[in-house]
């Protein structure tokens, strides 16, 4: 989520582009407005995180917690001095949380910037470069595999699983007999990391099942999510439910078995499987940051699959329709294209008065 900041010419000269991006706690996610600045300093500590806080509330902080809480709070009132706040999302997605917005601009109420909802920003290079170029192997698979077959499990860059829960996972896969390519990654060495590369998969997984399974799924590393989920082999995906991964599967037409892990995924997955019956639960109440969280099992996991995997199902129509209202948002006329247009018709505005006052200071 990005901010267009400055009501005041001159704080926008003094800003550069006057530009703020803010990385969002909850996604770029028009209803999640707590939202997480970007670390301050070389060191990120306490003393580097405090320098803007109030004084008076320095008292209150006992914990770094305590800290970043106050950097919530003062992250959302900033916002309220935005021009604009650009979300990565199209209408039909979010048409309540879009409305109530709306709502409040024609009662004339609201202290909130404009929306500019001008999803789904999605990264479709993929698709003609690194699919042929560096994952040919896999594409090659791909290409041998019947329409909507292949089941995709793949949680995002920072997801990964214990090694417990990582066999449960590969039982149900195997239980359920689709074919699949699964991008199994390593636990980070520190919380907040990427996720790693195993060298050997089959030291995580239950002894033999590689072999067993030899002829109907792939187990690798990281691979590009858009190329994937936009090939035609492609009939479900296994997703912790992130927001980028929601926009490209929607995108691509592919329906999602929801298995949230941390942050506002499990706001995510009931937004799509209890509100818009776009998605599957595998597991809604999953923590991957918890040890002692309970496993979810090779049974439930092996539900969630075929429910997502079958063709005939309401889900899979519902993220039809929804698909052609993805990619008909972005068309001439239609919400996101609009969108785009009036946030550059702000922006040109912004600069124009930048150059104004700059112009002004040239003079002097």
């Amino acid at each position: 989520m990005t901010a267009l900041f400055g009501n005041n010419p001159l704080e926008r000269v003094s800003g550069g582009l006057a530009v703020r991006a803010y990385s969002s706690a909850f996604s770029s996610h028009p209803r999640k407005f707590f939202l997480r600045p970007l670390p301050v300093g070389p060191a990120h500590g306490e003393h580097c995180l405090t320098n803007d806080v109030p004084s008076s509330v320095l008292p209150i902080f006992t914990t770094r917690k305590e800290i970043w809480r106050c950097w919530f709070l003062k992250a959302t009132r900033e916002y309220r001095r935005a021009k604009g706040i650009i979300v990565n999302t199209f209408a039909d997605l979010e048409p309540y949380a879009i409305n109530s917005f709306l709502m409040e601009y024609s009662y004339g109420t609201s202290r909130l910037p404009s929306i500019f909802r001008i999803g789904p920003v999605l990264n479709t290079s993929q698709i003609q470069t690194q699919s042929t170029n560096d994952h040919s192997e896999m594409m090659e698979w791909l290409d041998i595999q019947p329409e909507k077959s292949v089941v995709f499990p793949c949680f995002g860059s920072m997801g990964s699983l214990m090694l417990d829960q990582v066999k449960e996972l590969a039982v149900g896969l195997e239980k359920c007999g689709y074919r699949f390519h699964w991008v199994l990654m390593q636990l980070p060495a520190k919380n907040g990391e990427f996720a790693g590369e195993f060298e050997n998969h089959g030291l995580a997984l239950p002894e033999g099942i590689l072999d067993r399974t030899a002829l109907i799924g792939k187990v690798v590393g990281w691979i590009p999510q858009m190329a994937i989920l936009s090939h035609p082999a492609e009939g479900g995906f296994v997703s912790h439910y992130g927001w980028n991964s929601i926009l490209e599967s929607t995108r691509c037409g592919v329906p999602i078995a929801a298995w949230p892990v941390f942050g506002e995924q499990q706001f995510n997955a009931f937004q799509l499987v209890k509100e818009l019956g776009m998605a599957v639960e595998i597991s809604s109440d999953f923590s991957g940051a918890n040890e002692h969280q309970p496993l979810a099992k090779a049974e439930q996991i092996e539900k969630g699959i075929r429910e997502v995997m079958d063709g005939e199902n309401d889900v899979r129509k519902e993220v039809k329709e929804f698909t052609e209202k993805c990619r008909q948002a972005m068309k001439e006329g239609y919400s996101s294209r609009v969108a785009f247009e009036n946030l550059m018709l702000t922006l040109c505005s912004s600069l124009h008065q930048a150059s104004q006052v700059l112009g002004r200071f040239g003079k002097n």
